[in-house]
């Protein structure tokens, strides 16, 4: 749990906080060198925008961040724009060059790997969306483990993570609190996405506060839609 959360502080503050703040204050010697700084800035907040559950501190500070960004970039390029566009040759220069060039080479992956979690090719079948009352957000969900955690275990390939939000943006009042009615989602209402018959449910298991878990029992409704297709449906506190 604490591994996650300080993972998540790099991820949401530091990176981008640090990232921003040298595009604004980095000396620069070209527009060369400027650019590479601004792309791997730029990078580095798609790739946090796009991967990161940011329901734990603040759905809308992902949007924080790209206005500081935005606004810092058209601030530094006013003090580059004027400058010759080639680095020059120094051993000093050349490091820098370089390392802005690998940092780009993996963010730019990982933004790849990112985007590409929105699409797939396997066939889809329609459902309803199985929340209705509230504002919610898809924690963990996508094609590829940069968007969903559960694309690293083939027996939740398709699993994916519902949370629901406070006028904040934060799924819960704090970031693991004991008492359950402190999530949002707690005693939802969850609701059937499909037109189908049960098949089987089970409100028989003790609610445990997140992160506990018992990977042995799962507590929700199975049913089998019209176009034969079984549906896990769990209620958990996430």
């Amino acid at each position: 749990m604490i591994v996650a959360i300080l993972q998540l502080i790099v991820v949401q503050f530091i990176l981008p906080a640090y990232f921003i703040y040298s595009l604004w204050r980095g000396k620069y010697q070209s527009r060369l060198e400027w650019i590479l700084h601004g792309l791997l800035a730029l990078l580095v907040i798609s790739w946090g925008f796009f991967s990161s559950p940011w329901s734990w501190f603040s759905y809308y500070l992902r949007f924080v961040w790209v206005l500081l960004f935005i606004v810092v970039f058209i601030i530094s390029w006013r003090k580059a724009r004027e400058l010759s566009f080639m680095l020059n040759d120094t051993g000093k220069q050349k490091l820098s060059l370089g390392i802005s060039v690998l940092l780009i080479g993996i963010f730019g992956m990982y933004n790849v790997w990112v985007f590409s979690g929105f699409s797939t090719n396997e066939q889809a079948i329609e459902l309803d969306f199985p929340l209705k009352d509230g504002w919610y957000y898809v924690g963990q969900g996508g094609n590829h483990v940069q968007l969903n955690y559960h694309q690293s275990y083939p027996e939740q390939k398709y699993a994916l993570d519902v949370l629901k939000l406070n006028q904040f943006g934060m799924r819960a009042t704090g970031i693991y609190p004991e008492q359950l009615s402190k999530y949002e989602i707690y005693e939802d209402t969850l609701y059937s996405p499909c037109t189908g018959e049960i098949i089987e449910a089970r409100n028989d298991l003790p609610d445990l506060a997140p992160p506990k878990a018992d990977p042995k029992i799962r507590k929700g409704i199975m049913s089998k839609s019209t176009v034969k297709m079984r549906i896990q449906l769990s209620l958990l506190l996430i």
